[in-house]
């Protein structure tokens, strides 16, 4: 995909594809954009949005009468987008660069069906003049779709008929709906634009820069049964970290799913996550026990019910013994946390550790000679995820220091709380523990401080690193303190148009974890971070 530069041709954009486990929050530095920020912020990135929509009823926007017809009988629907305004109709523009127009020279999108299967065929670029054929286009079979053209000029910012696409309903009960990226695709759901765009390639990609899209939901009346979507077989290492989410959902979304799964190994936990709109998933967390033997393979089967119908499905987990000795796994530590990394650690890489783990860094994070690495400590424990390090991350916080501390220690506390997510899914307390941080009030009377740096700053940063992790959960809670949040600082500390795209941005990752799963969310945003560390 070429989005500013005839020398491009996509090879800039050879992003990833989807993975299967794991737990990450993009973090980037805003240090300066506060009016009382001394110190770096590490935090999801603001985005002020632009609008991709689905048309099948062919009156030029996106309402209730965009769906699919009945499998079998085929939809002509067409792909919008609007480059300079949001689903709401407010004003869009770049906020990377503001006041850099928002025209158009490139567009690229990721189509995926959920709840039954679909095909797609007959697309017709309407950009006909302006975008020459990229020449990609694949329909692996799988219900996913991708394609994208480009130009060597811009044009002006506005609202854009891309194309047309005919897609049948082929069985269950599909959605389509425009996703960041599929397997397979090389390119991001994006536009090519003048706006640097986050990645600073010109390019507008969903979920980083812009969030705002709208697919068609299935047109059938009565009961639909309820699907499953499992994956088919696993391989659990011992001492490995372990996160598998089975997703379930119905296209009639005022049914209420019940949820079930049975045959795990000893020592993996089942968390059953909230329904939203007609999805709900059941999310298992743990590693292997002791009394699990290595060369097992368990049958493991998801059930859903709707009250009236019910699904299954099931999934082969075969264990295996550990591959790395005491040493090794030792060593394996040590590069980790010694390594520098651009963008903060690689979630996938804490994770790859495994419980086993957990004491090293422990016991790392208790030693004064890691300070330079405490940060570093505390995110691999955090994303590990093993709730029985939630007392040692909460105490690292709140009671190991007393007095001054230095600014080293100030950054690994915040990172510690913005790191607390994958514990806080799977375990109420520490989902407690976060509501209950998310004001500034709540970080009133810290034992510690930090001399020529304002309690008050301290105070909004924390509130503003827990309100970060929080929106990476997929908690009804949270979406309504998100909703009703009106800034995590008082007038005097935070100020306009910033303050409103971040908590946007925040509401923006909220809905979209409890939307399409919070696995996916996550592994897209790890998977992110571990290319540009690259």
């Amino acid at each position: 995909m070429i989005a500013h530069s005839q020398s491009r041709q996509g090879s800039n954009l050879k992003r990833r594809s989807i993975i299967s486990q794991s737990v990450g929050g993009r973090l980037l530095s805003l240090s300066g954009l506060l009016a009382i920020t001394l110190l770096p912020l590490v935090l999801s990135v603001p985005a002020l949005a632009q609008y991709m929509y689905m048309d099948s009823n062919a009156n030029g926007v996106h309402d209730e009468g965009d769906r699919l017809n009945a499998n079998g009988d085929s939809t002509v629907v067409d792909i919008w987008l609007s480059t300079n305004t949001n689903q709401d109709g407010s004003t869009a523009q770049c906020d990377v660069n503001p006041g850099t127009g928002m025209a158009i020279n490139s567009y690229a999108f990721n189509i995926v069906a959920t709840g039954g299967t679909a095909t797609y065929r007959n697309y017709i670029n309407r950009q006909a003049v302006a975008f020459p054929n990229q020449a990609q286009s694949l329909n692996p079979g799988n219900g996913t779709y991708k394609n994208g053209f480009y130009s060597f000029s811009y044009s002006p910012a506005g609202l854009y008929r891309l194309g047309t696409l005919t897609i049948t309903g082929t069985g269950g009960a599909p959605q389509v709906d425009f996703a960041d990226l599929v397997n397979g695709s090389q390119d991001y759901t994006s536009f090519g634009t003048q706006c640097a765009g986050h990645d600073g390639d010109n390019t507008y990609k969903l979920g980083l820069d812009w969030h705002d899209v709208a697919g068609c939901g299935w047109s059938s009346q009565g009961n639909a049964a309820p699907s499953v979507m499992v994956p088919a077989q696993l391989t659990i290492e011992k001492g490995e970290a372990v996160q598998i989410a089975a997703e379930f959902s119905d296209i009639n979304a005022t049914d209420t799913l019940s949820v079930e799964v049975a045959g795990l190994p000893a020592g993996l936990q089942a968390v059953p996550g909230e329904q939203f709109e007609g999805r709900r998933e059941m999310r298992v967390y743990g590693s292997l026990a002791d009394t699990a033997p290595a060369g097992t393979v368990y049958e493991v089967t998801w059930t859903v019910s709707d009250g009236t119908a019910m699904q299954s499905g099931q999934t082969a987990v075969h264990t295996k013994a550990s591959a790395l000795s005491q040493t090794e796994l030792e060593d394996r530590v040590d590069r980790l946390i010694e390594t520098h990394y651009s963008h903060g650690l690689p979630p996938p890489s804490a994770r790859a550790l495994g419980s086993a783990a957990l004491p090293i860094l422990g016991r790392m994070l208790r030693d004064e000679r890691y300070k330079p690495q405490w940060n570093k400590i505390a995110q691999a424990i955090g994303n590990i995820g093993d709730t029985a390090y939630f007392d040692t991350l909460r105490a690292f916080i709140w009671d190991r220091f007393r007095g001054r501390i230095d600014r080293a220690t100030l950054t690994a506390i915040e990172i510690t709380q913005n790191n607390l997510y994958p514990m806080a899914s799977i375990m109420p307390r520490a989902l407690d523990y976060l509501i209950a941080t998310a004001t500034p009030a709540a970080w009133s009377s810290l034992p510690w401080n930090l001399p020529d740096y304002p309690p008050s700053a301290v105070a909004v940063n924390m509130s503003r690193f827990t309100l970060s992790a929080l929106s990476l959960t997929d908690s009804e809670r949270v979406q309504e303190i998100l909703d009703s949040q009106p800034g995590p600082a008082d007038a005097q500390s935070l100020r306009g148009s910033y303050e409103a795209a971040f908590l946007r941005d925040l509401r923006g990752t909220h809905t979209r974890v409890r939307r399409r799963g919070f696995i996916r969310v996550w592994e897209e945003r790890a998977d992110w971070r571990g290319e540009e560390n690259r």
